[in-house]
């Protein structure tokens, strides 16, 4: 369930500061954690 909150962080943010991160999106989020 954590992991998910993560997600949700890091896609917003990736979508306001490039628009379309959802390739790095699922690696950010595992390195994130």
């Amino acid at each position: 369930r954590d992991a998910i909150a993560a997600v949700k962080i890091i896609f917003q943010e990736d979508i306001g500061t490039q628009g379309r991160g959802g390739y790095f999106d699922e690696f950010g989020i595992i390195r994130y954690e």
